[in-house]
């Protein structure tokens, strides 16, 4: 499915969906000229939605988000991010600029918690060549699942607060954070990530935050922001500059 020249707006009230879903086996390509917003009065889930589809390549285009508009209010608008998934198995996304989200610009999860017997967690994704730009939380949310790779994208002023909206907390640039509440049984599972060639300026928490999981590598980054180790195990920070 090919996008060029569309400037358009997408609304909705599914607040647990998507204004547009991606269905399984399809590339889904946009060029400089496509330019794809959240209307001001959205209440879905997210822009572009993702739930428990497969083989999907998303590349190019300009997502808008609606924190920057005039009207802007983030009890209608606040969980909405620009694009979300939940149990997504081999996933590309490349080359999309990512801005101005009333929540992050991307958020990874599953569609299940984890001690569930019918859990499929999100796995084999990639991230390449991203632009994330002041999205009002963080700019990229990793809550679930196995086997992803972020690498060659720039992640610009997390959570600052602009005209329209103030931003909201955690406001990192990379947040990794499976909810674990209880070790026995976890209600979300996150590992082997690796982030590399990565550039970060602006955040206003911090560039990374690895707050819970296991097995990750953050190599040849250049981070403005800092690296932090909250509750993470098995974490290599290689030949960053920090």
């Amino acid at each position: 499915f090919k996008l060029d020249k569309l400037d358009a707006y997408f609304y909705g009230d599914l607040k647990h969906r998507g204004g547009i879903e991606i269905p399984s086996n399809m590339n889904f390509e946009m060029t400089d000229k496509t330019h794809l917003r959240a209307h001001v009065t959205a209440g879905f889930r997210s822009l572009i939605f993702l739930g428990e589809k497969e083989n999907i390549v998303i590349s190019g285009g300009n997502l808008h988000g609606n924190r920057n508009i005039p009207g802007f209010d983030p009890y209608v608008s606040g969980g909405q991010s620009l694009i979300v998934l939940k149990t997504g198995i081999n996933v590309t996304m490349e080359n999309i600029h990512l801005s101005n989200s009333a929540n992050d610009g991307i958020n990874i999860e599953s569609m299940k918690h984890a001690y569930e017997v019918d859990y499929v967690p999100t796995r084999n994704i990639l991230i390449n060549g991203c632009t994330f730009d002041s999205n009002r939380r963080n700019n990229l949310s990793i809550t679930d699942g196995l086997d992803m790779v972020v690498e060659n994208c720039t992640f610009l002023n997390a959570g600052i607060d602009m005209q329209y909206s103030t931003g909201s907390a955690p406001r990192y640039a990379i947040d990794l954070e499976p909810h674990i509440k209880d070790i026995d049984k976890p209600l979300q599972h996150l590992e082997h990530v690796t982030l590399r060639n990565n550039v970060e300026r602006g955040s206003v928490a911090g560039g990374i935050v690895f707050a819970d999981g296991d097995y990750y590598v953050f190599e040849n980054n250049d981070f403005e922001g800092g690296a932090h180790i909250v509750g993470a195990a098995n974490v290599q920070i290689i030949n960053n500059k920090i």
